[in-house]
């Protein structure tokens, strides 16, 4: 199983760059602070959002600004099908119960390069009972997904390794045809271990 990556033609990219300009043409609410020649978009937002933790997050604006912030394994193209995004390449075992990914070569925003551990770490720290994360059910396809959330596995027994930093291996407790519409929902990004062993949960 394949997924072709996002492609705009040329006449949308140049659209959605005119269209980016002409949002940057009006002024900012704080004109002040943007620089001379500065091109600035301001986006609106539902509310404030509480928190920035993919694990945690559950209103639809906290999930738009983590969706500008990172990116999933996929992400959605243009017509809102699935698409590689932090994955180059996926292989399915024949009975749909290994996926076998490879990571594109990115890093962190402090210049740390982002692996194939960040996101094993991610989806073991959402399941974990001590992380009290809403949305850990929607990883429930993952193998020992629901023994973890219900405190009955440690989330080391996850159903995903790292044997590299650039290849995850995810195990399936059944075939899910629609894991590459789940892998681009926010719950499954991943996030910066080495921060987080650091600092905890202020990390965000």
């Amino acid at each position: 199983m394949r997924y072709r990556r996002a492609f705009i033609p040329g006449a949308q990219a140049l659209a959605a760059v005119l269209f980016l300009a002409a949002c940057g043409e009006s002024a900012p609410r704080n004109a002040s602070s943007a620089a001379p020649n500065e091109i600035v978009l301001n986006r609106g937002n539902g509310a404030e959002a509480e928190s920035l933790d993919p694990a945690l997050a559950d209103t639809t604006w906290e999930q738009w600004i983590i969706g500008d912030l990172m990116m999933g394994l996929f992400t959605e193209d243009a017509e809102g099908n699935p698409s590689y995004g932090a994955a180059t390449n996926v292989l399915v075992s024949p009975d749909g119960l290994t996926w076998t990914f490879t990571l594109r070569d990115h890093l962190w925003s402090d210049g740390t390069k982002v692996t194939a551990d960040d996101f094993v770490y991610a989806w073991q720290r959402t399941l974990d009972p001590k992380t009290t994360g809403k949305y850990g059910a929607i990883l429930y396809a993952f193998k020992n997904a629901r023994a973890i959330a219900e405190g009955k596995l440690p989330p080391t027994e996850l159903g995903a390794k790292a044997p590299d930093e650039e290849t995850i291996v995810l195990e399936l407790e059944h075939p899910a045809p629609y894991m590459g519409e789940l892998l681009t929902l926010n719950i499954t990004y991943p996030v910066p271990r080495h921060v987080i062993v650091k600092i905890g949960a202020e990390w965000t």
